[in-house]
């Protein structure tokens, strides 16, 4: 099966691009128990309820390739490894859950995009920490 890189990411809202992003190579899909905020709300009986989501995301190359923001997919004009990488928020995936053996870099834009994304809190030092360094 051909592997398509689609470098060309202004053109996302083209249907066939769309239906054939799972065969990007660094494209993945991993599943979360992430708090249901609707039933727990409606219930309202101190519990607090869970479902499954699917979040969609885009891995990095390795050193030297260009870095793409795990949301979107697009493509930044740093590369991996380089003096400008510092300029994103980066996390690794380590955990096995986009069933490969090997780990997922992931870089965002702040810590709250990667928040948003991956429907997890960061500690607030961490984020405190890392916009002191960025400014």
């Amino acid at each position: 099966m051909p592997y398509n890189d689609y470098s060309n990411d202004d053109d996302v809202n083209n249907k066939d691009t769309v239906r054939s992003l799972p065969l990007d190579k660094n494209f993945h899909r991993i599943y979360r128990k992430v708090v249901d905020e609707k039933k727990t709300t409606r219930l309202d009986n101190g519990k607090t309820y869970y479902k499954t989501a699917a979040i969609d995301l885009y891995g990095t190359g390795s050193i030297g390739t260009r870095i793409r923001n795990a949301v979107s997919g697009s493509r930044y004009n740093y590369l991996v490894g380089s003096a400008e990488q510092k300029f994103l928020f980066s996390v690794a995936l380590c955990t096995g859950e986009n069933g490969l053996k090997e780990h997922v870099a992931l870089f965002y834009d702040s810590p709250d995009q990667y928040e948003s994304h991956m429907r997890t809190t960061l500690n607030p030092e961490r984020k405190a920490e890392w916009r002191l360094s960025h400014m």
